[in-house]
């Protein structure tokens, strides 16, 4: 969203990989939608697109108020690049 090719491209490897890099150093399974969308926006992904549609969309059970305004800004931003 910068036009700054080389930071663009940095981040958009960055985008790709990070959900699978936190998962497989620390486990981590914290949410990672916006940066999925970038991804899948970027490299015009159908399938990823999809896939963070669905976990966006997927049904919870509890929800706090970090997890409410997290959903938030995820829903507004994949609005915007991912309609």
């Amino acid at each position: 969203m910068m036009d700054c090719k080389s930071f663009e491209q940095v981040w958009l490897d960055h985008a790709r990989r990070y959900k699978d890099m936190a998962l497989k150093i620390s486990r981590n399974k914290f949410p990672v939608r916006r940066l999925d969308a970038y991804a899948a926006w970027r490299d015009r992904d159908a399938q990823r697109k999809a896939a963070v549609w669905s976990a966006l969309l997927a049904p919870r059970k509890g929800l706090s108020t970090n997890e409410a305004a997290l959903w938030s800004l995820d829903a507004i931003y994949m609005l915007e690049v991912l309609p």
